[in-house]
C-alpha cells in the first residue's frame, strides 16, 4: 500500500511542526511495513533541547522559526500540509502535550543538571505549545 497525498502532508506537517531537517531524499528516513508508513529518526528534531545544558531557551523563538522545506524527500506534496494542518490542530493541544509528556520516564529526562524531569516535561509543553499556537513555522506553496 502507498502513503496517500493525506499522509505525505502530515509527513511534511510533523517535520515542520518539529523542525526535523533530516528528511531529504539523500535519507528519506520512511520505512514501509506490513503495508504502513513509518516515519523514523527525529533526532534532527527539537532542536531547542540541545540548548537545555547551557539553560533552557525561549519557546517564541521556536515558535517563529521558519522550517525550509526546500530539501524534504516529499517536498512536492506541499499542497498537502494545509489541510494537515487543519487536521493536526483539531487534535493537538496544551493539554495533549501534557499527557503525552507525562508518560517520559524520568531515567530519559535526567541528562540536564541542575533541571528536574518535570521541569523539562513542562518546557517540552511550553515549547510544542508555543509552536502550535504560531503559523509563522508553516512551509509556503509555491504558487
Amino acid at each position: 500500500m502507498e502513503a496517500s497525498a493525506t499522509d505525505h502532508g502530515m509527513i511534511l506537517w510533523l517535520d515542520a511542526f518539529c523542525a526535523n531537517v533530516d528528511r531529504s531524499w539523500r535519507n528519506p528516513n520512511l520505512l514501509v511495513w506490513h503495508g504502513d508508513v513509518w516515519v523514523i529518526d527525529h533526532g534532527a528534531s527539537l532542536y531547542f533541547h540541545h540548548a537545555w545544558s547551557r539553560g533552557v531557551t525561549d519557546p517564541a523563538r521556536f515558535a517563529a522559526q521558519p522550517w525550509d522545506s526546500s530539501d524534504h524527500v516529499l517536498r512536492r506534496h506541499l499542497s498537502e500540509v494545509g489541510g494537515a494542518d487543519v487536521r493536526a490542530r483539531q487534535v493537538l493541544s496544551r493539554a495533549v502535550f501534557e499527557e503525552v509528556v507525562a508518560e517520559v520516564p524520568d531515567e530519559w529526562l535526567n541528562s540536564t543538571p541542575d533541571v528536574t524531569p518535570d521541569e523539562l516535561r513542562a518546557a517540552y509543553v511550553d515549547f510544542l505549545s508555543a509552536r502550535l499556537e504560531s503559523t509563522a513555522w508553516l512551509p509556503e506553496v509555491e504558487g
